[in-house]
């Protein structure tokens, strides 16, 4: 077992024997042994140009699973709906369902698509000064597939070149469950948290859900809608 001190940093070092629950001897080579309680250490995690790397067999970090890429369908929208979903609908209202979806297929393709109904402005205060964040360390695991995404967003014209004095950096991030169980599971956001901090927020009001439930409680049918991505 290694172990690394929390205060001084120094390490890794080997436990040779456990002393009691939360005591242990620790092997510091030419200083001899040392007794070192639990409060004092920490699992020994080793860290290559700032990005901490692990063993894909220690169960102590939980299941640590790289990105699946992400493979559009070919398939047309009406082929990608399981039957058992819709199977409490009427024959023809399948029929109905199916061809709607086809008709509007650049509404339901699952390549994101482009809303310029609305345009997002942020507002920030005036003393906010544009600062070039340092880019996060991505894990080799990752970086085929941030480069894939990148270049599928500059390709589809979702993202361009830029110059401007402010830049933030990614982050890779999967679902808090820890489960991939699809290539979206995985994201790669911006930390805006700077610019967030200077940011004007917007007191327009949200609409409540009392109201939300009473302009829906006597319809007879309910549609959700979803977008695919956001930027």
């Amino acid at each position: 077992m290694w172990w690394q001190d929390v205060n001084k940093k120094q390490g890794p070092e080997t436990v040779v024997k456990v002393m009691s629950q939360n005591s242990y001897l620790v092997d510091l080579a030419n200083s001899g042994t040392r007794h070192v309680y639990a409060n004092k250490m920490r699992h020994f995690v080793a860290c290559v140009h700032g990005c901490s790397v692990i063993d894909d067999r220690d169960s102590m970090f939980g299941n640590v699973l790289p990105p699946i890429p992400v493979v559009s369908s070919c398939l047309s929208p009406s082929q990608q709906v399981e039957d058992d979903k819709i199977e409490h609908l009427q024959p023809d209202q399948r029929q109905q369902l199916r061809q709607l979806l086809d008709k509007f297929a650049e509404q339901f393709d699952d390549r994101p698509g482009r809303c310029d109904a609305v345009v997002h402005r942020i507002q920030i205060i005036d003393w906010f000064v544009p600062r070039q964040m340092r880019p996060y360390c991505v894990p080799d695991a990752f970086k085929l597939e941030v480069d894939r995404q990148i270049q599928d967003l500059l390709d589809k014209g979702r993202i361009r070149p830029s110059n401007s004095p402010m830049a933030s950096p990614i982050v890779c991030v999967s679902k808090k469950d820890g489960c991939v169980r699809i290539a979206c599971d995985y994201r790669y956001p911006c930390d805006y948290r700077y610019l967030n901090s200077f940011t004007v927020g917007d007191a327009y009001p949200m609409p409540t859900i009392d109201k939300v439930l009473r302009s829906i409680g006597k319809k007879q049918f309910i549609s959700t809608f979803d977008v695919r991505s956001g930027y």
